[in-house]
């Protein structure tokens, strides 16, 4: 049967019009902060949110192909990005005394325990008034935080990540309860019974003295409200691009057709 091609057109717009309602249809959140990593090389990483978080990149930075474009490539020894903050707006997504979403991909290339997160932007002093977000030992993820006065907080530990192999990770806090999403399945809970957040608004990607990450990470975000499974699968599906950052469907339709087209 022959077919003309206006017809594969029309069809292949409707393919294109179908995936932009579904993006749009669970788009209706803000990132607070969103960090693409689509860069080329050193000096800064910019905040496609809007809110000019903007990270300053020390060491020994590189740029390799991502999940979605570009992802940020961390040597392990001293390789890190530095959002040095004074307003408490911009630190550290779980630092907001308020229901928060953080999310990213992350691909590590070894099994030491490696600091991906820790959120305080001085590491000299005291192990104190930070998260630790962290990969290893062996093929485990893990999340914790100390309090100003040191006090800590175990929260999740022991999920596995996979060794060289792309994961994405998205952790949601409502009240005092954690969540964490594996590849946009909930896989563990926490809850916090006294929670006493840290107070510092500057903190790093990677950067913990002694446990630089090793490895590749790519498109993170903080949103200030819990977000639903089914957003959480939408951004990880199609990116934050597309599925969070584009504001009018015009722009989401423009971006989804460009991705098809380069897709093939």
């Amino acid at each position: 049967m022959k077919v003309s091609l206006s017809y594969l057109s029309v069809v292949f717009g409707l393919v294109v019009f179908g995936l932009m309602f579904n993006v749009e249809s669970d788009a209706k959140i803000e990132s607070s902060g969103a960090w693409l990593l689509d860069e080329e090389n050193g000096g800064k990483i910019k905040d496609a949110s809007g809110n000019g978080i903007d990270g300053e990149i020390e060491g020994d930075a590189k740029f390799v192909k991502g999940k979605f474009g570009n992802a940020m490539e961390f040597n392990g020894q001293d390789t890190l990005v530095l959002f040095e903050n004074e307003d408490p707006n911009h630190a550290f997504a779980l630092h907001r005394d308020k229901d928060v979403t953080f999310m990213f991909w992350v691909q590590p290339h070894d099994v030491a325990h490696r600091g991906i997160f820790w959120t305080r932007g001085n590491p000299k002093g005291d192990d104190a008034d930070r998260f630790n977000i962290y990969s290893g030992p062996g093929e485990t993820f893990g999340f914790d935080y100390r309090e100003v006065g040191g006090n800590i907080h175990g929260l999740i530990q022991g999920i596995e990540l996979k060794n060289k192999e792309w994961t994405h990770l998205a952790v949601t806090r409502e009240g005092n309860t954690y969540n964490l999403f594996h590849n946009g399945k909930q896989v563990s809970q926490a809850k916090d019974p006294s929670p006493k957040l840290p107070e510092t608004a500057s903190w790093m990607i990677s950067g913990r003295p002694g446990f630089i990450f090793l490895g590749f990470i790519d498109e993170l975000a903080f949103f200030d409200a819990v977000l639903s499974k089914n957003d959480i699968t939408n951004i990880m599906d199609n990116g934050l691009e597309i599925a969070a950052l584009s504001v009018e469907p015009t722009a989401k339709l423009a971006t989804a057709w460009a991705r098809i087209k380069t897709s093939k």
